[in-house]
């Protein structure tokens, strides 16, 4: 194991104390599409729970709802089931989201 096989970073405030890495995407995205109030900073720390991945995200999508009532961002992220489900479960922590949805896909 060298150390670009697994991130650094562990969701200890979860009670997860095990790596988190990258190994494990196996071929597939997880895309999270997220539901938030249009706040200042919603978007800041979304981001920051998105770096727990310890890689950027393959793709980007935000959507603002009508005059700043919200918005909808997608983001795909090839990284294990854990590391995954870790973000999905931070993500939903964070005031200002309303809904995050996790969907796995298979890279084409």
């Amino acid at each position: 194991m060298t150390s670009s096989d697994h991130s650094p970073t562990a969701d200890v405030y979860a009670g997860d104390t095990t790596s988190l890495g990258r190994a494990g995407s196996n071929g597939v995205v997880h895309v999270f599409t997220i539901e938030a109030d249009a706040e200042p900073g919603t978007f800041a720390r979304i981001a920051n729970v998105l770096s727990i991945a310890n890689r950027a995200p393959s793709r980007v999508g935000l959507e603002l709802k009508g005059e700043g009532m919200g918005f909808t961002m997608q983001v795909e992220l090839a990284v294990g089931a854990g590391t995954a489900q870790s973000i999905q479960r931070k993500l939903a922590q964070l005031t200002d989201v309303i809904e995050v949805e996790l969907v796995i896909q298979r890279v084409r």
